[in-house]
């Protein structure tokens, strides 16, 4: 994993296999570039290439607060508390931290290889996956999930031609005179509507995540109806994974008395 060191981003165990290259060069840009941070450069073009990258995540621990806006001024906050284990969506776990009467207990969900799992029998498929995507939302820094496509950039603007469900993805990100992301706006085309939206970023430093993953992620509906924060996330720890995961990373088979579940 990546450790922080004397504020030095240090490796361990040290060096990939040739089939995990790729990770190995995202997380030598991530070493690079945290030291150009230190000196005033913010690794903007590792920041893009995050988004489109695949990089086995050891533990991302965050918080996420949902907003729900009912009929009237009604409105439903909500904040849960996670953690991701992720290489790719079909081996991933998150497991959600629940307080019931004052009693933590954990909930979790998890896939290796396509193979699903859950340590709890109440809620469908459906439910779960929910969850997941909830973490591949902010693995995606705010934009919706990818799926297999990419954003293709030119200098700050981008685009996505087709997203998980087929709706196109363009917008522009914004950054201030030292080259800090400050957020995005960017659009979904879908079925011939328009929806626009606007990602705000914070940073704080912290040795618990990379210089270029922000401390806070939000999202917003900016159409012509008032929205509020569609989602918002609080990062507490990020770090990364120099090999790929194996069944016991996703607890699989720990403890035994899980219900398995179809992976169709």
């Amino acid at each position: 994993m990546i450790e922080a060191i004397h504020n030095r981003w240090v490796v361990k165990p040290p060096l990939l296999s040739a089939g995990r290259s790729a990770f190995g060069i995202l997380l030598c840009s991530v070493l690079l570039d945290y030291s150009a941070t230190r000196a005033g450069n913010f690794p903007i073009e590792t920041f893009k290439n995050f988004i489109n990258g695949e990089v086995a995540v050891e533990s991302l621990d965050f918080k996420y607060r949902m907003h729900l806006t009912e009929s009237g001024p009604a409105a439903v906050d909500s904040t849960r508390t996670f953690r991701l284990v992720y290489e790719n969506p079909s081996s991933f776990l998150i497991t959600e931290k629940c307080d019931l009467n004052g009693k933590v207990s954990e909930e979790s969900f998890g896939s290796y290889h396509g193979f699903f799992w859950s340590d709890d029998d109440r809620g469908g498929q459906q439910w779960r996956m929910a969850n997941f995507k909830i973490g591949v939302h902010l693995l995606k820094l705010g934009l919706p999930n990818l799926g297999t496509n990419k954003l293709e950039w030119t200098e700050l603007n981008f685009l996505c031609r087709s997203n998980e469900i087929g709706a196109r993805l363009s917008g522009v990100l914004k950054t201030n005179t030292d080259g800090r992301p400050t957020g995005m706006n960017f659009e979904i085309l879908y079925q011939g509507q328009s929806y626009p939206y606007e990602i705000s970023y914070n940073f704080d430093h912290s040795e618990s995540r990379p210089a270029f993953f922000p401390s806070r992620v939000t999202l917003r509906f900016t159409g012509r109806t008032p929205h509020p924060d569609v989602a918002d996330f609080e990062v507490t720890q990020l770090l990364f994974s120099t090999r790929p995961l194996s069944f016991q990373d996703v607890g699989l088979l720990s403890p035994l008395n899980k219900w398995y579940l179809d992976s169709r």
